[in-house]
């Protein structure tokens, strides 16, 4: 009902690469509700700034906030009704934060590969982006550091890690990482965003 407000806030993390087009199931989940949105293996600015405008509806006369300019289709389906607001309330507060202050949508990739890293500063400073996943497995493979399988806590691992985090403090950006063994030396760096890994088990 309008006013109510969900008790838990759902991040979609989508299964298309930063390099795929998913504008299409951008829509989807954020017309069932979804208040942000991953995308895996983002390497460049470009990559990211797509997932900023797949979000975001196309400026209006007078908007304060008109670039990145958005490419998200109009009907909004359940989610002004899941998110406790009147179809107009929706349509103001349906924006990428932190770009919007006023906006309750997030924008967040993740990095894992050499690329990426390389990359990391450009993909920050696009604008509508709240910040960044580092995705260890993925990004141990990439350095050519496996096992051969994923080696999550290799030294060239541990160095891109703190890379990012480097980074996402200097940009003043939201840093997430599914790496949690040493939650504390996560926060020590400025990690912020630790996805609980789900097990298969109850």
């Amino acid at each position: 009902a309008e006013g109510d407000r969900p008790r838990l806030t759902p991040i979609v993390r989508i299964p298309y690469w930063g390099e795929q087009q998913y504008q299409h199931m951008a829509k989807q989940f954020l017309s069932v509700g979804a208040m942000g949105i991953i995308v895996p293996e983002v390497e460049t600015a470009e990559q990211a700034a797509k997932l900023v405008e797949n979000m975001r509806y196309p400026p209006q006369r007078g908007a304060r906030y008109p670039e990145p300019v958005g490419k998200r289709g109009c009907c909004p389906g359940a989610a002004p009704a899941y998110w406790g607001l009147s179809r107009d309330d929706y349509f103001a507060r349906s924006d990428v934060w932190p770009l919007n202050p006023d906006g309750e949508l997030l924008a967040l990739v993740m990095v894992e590969s050499q690329t990426a890293i390389d990359n990391i500063d450009e993909i920050l400073s696009v604008p509508g982006l709240a910040g960044v996943m580092v995705g260890p497995a993925d990004l141990s493979l990439s350095l050519g550091v496996g096992t051969p399988g994923p080696n999550l806590r290799a030294p060239e691992v541990e160095e891109a890690t703190a890379t990012v985090a480097r980074a996402c403090v200097a940009h003043n950006a939201i840093c997430g990482t599914f790496e949690t063994s040493d939650v504390e030396q996560r926060l020590e760096q400025g990690f912020k965003l630790f996805p609980y890994p789900r097990t298969g088990r109850p």
